[in-house]
């Protein structure tokens, strides 16, 4: 039960990072911003991680899911951004800063190729970048479990 609960996570962050980008109704950018953080913390007490862990990488999430990353922010932020997104993940276990590296790489890393080829979709983008993040929440909660 709690490996598919494990490769849920990945899987969830990604559509709900796509639901936002795309604008679907009724909660548009909300689908990424607040509604997937209560759909984490939901799996991360599924997979048993103590309620104060679960909590903080939920506002954790809130956090860092509403920083800019759009065409008008510099390149600076957005790369920042993009390692920030892993950062919920230290909440569950501190060792899991290569999170943060993951982000960086998969997220940041899409930004640019989307901004060379047009054949590289900001949907790419979302879903990479959602992707990378619920991957660094499933790796800290393997961490924690040692």
């Amino acid at each position: 039960m709690t490996e598919w609960l494990l490769v849920s996570l990945p899987l969830t962050c990604a559509l709900f990072w796509r639901l936002g980008g795309a604008g679907v109704p009724p909660l548009r950018k909300a689908w990424r911003r607040y509604a997937l953080p209560f759909v984490v913390l939901t799996l991360l007490l599924l997979l048993r991680v103590p309620i104060l862990l679960a909590l903080g990488a939920m506002l954790g999430l809130v956090a860092v899911n509403v920083l800019p990353y759009g065409d008008r922010t510099p390149w600076p932020m957005k790369l920042a951004v993009a390692a920030l997104l892993g950062a919920p993940a230290m909440v569950i276990h501190f060792s899991a800063w290569f999170g943060c590296v993951l982000t960086l790489f998969c997220f940041g890393g899409s930004l640019a190729l989307s901004k060379r080829f047009n054949w590289w979709s900001h949907a790419l983008v979302e879903i990479s970048g959602g992707f990378a993040q619920g991957l660094s929440l499933a790796l800290a909660v393997l961490l924690l479990r040692g």
